[in-house]
Formats: structure tokens, sequence, C-alpha cells
């Protein structure tokens, strides 16, 4: 959890650090709290705990395929560049050693 959360702030503006947090832990709680609602009736369905465990990974698992499935087919097409354009990034800072006095030059 904190590499998720470190990410989904890093991933914003320093001024939204609050707003992304919230989000963030908001997120997780409503995840939470859906998951005890569905695999709790799956759980408790059945009268042998084993059953109703099993019965619980096989739906998680197929939600966890549907999901992939959707994002792989809503992910947007790679946009490739114009022929004949040089298509160059400028480098950036990786760590707090890389300044832009200590950079590759730019060909």
């Amino acid at each position: 959890m904190p590499t998720m959360s470190s990410q989904s702030i890093a991933a914003v503006k320093p001024a939204l650090h609050g707003a992304a947090s919230a989000v963030f832990n908001t997120s997780r709680q409503i995840g939470a709290a859906i998951g005890v609602a569905a695999f709790g009736p799956l759980l408790g369905s059945t009268h042998n705990l084993r059953v109703g465990f099993i019965t619980c990974v096989v739906v998680g698992a197929g939600a966890t395929a549907v999901a992939l499935l959707l994002a792989a087919l809503t992910r947007p097409a790679a946009v490739a560049a114009p022929p004949g354009s040089l298509n160059v990034q400028a480098p950036c800072a990786t760590s707090a050693h890389d300044t832009p006095d200590n950079l590759p030059e730019r060909a």
C-alpha cells in the first residue's frame, strides 16, 4: 500500500497532493467495502467453508480477467510520429545527482 499511495500522489502536481491522497484513500475504502459486500455472501452461501473460499477465489479470478480484458480493449492506440520527424525527447533529471549541469548533451 505505501508504494501505491506514493505513486498516486507522485502522479499529480504538488498543489494536488492532498486531493490525490484523499481520492486514493476513499477509493481504497470503497473497494474494501464492495469486496466485503460481494464476497461475504459468497463465502456464506455454502455450508462448507472450503467450498465458499473456492467460490470466492473463482469469482475473484473471473473478475480480474474481465478487468484486464477491459483495460486492454480500452487502452488508447499509440500515435506514431509523422515520417521525417525527429521525435526527440529532452532528458529529464532522474535523481538528486542528475542536475542540468551533468546531464548528457542532446544531439
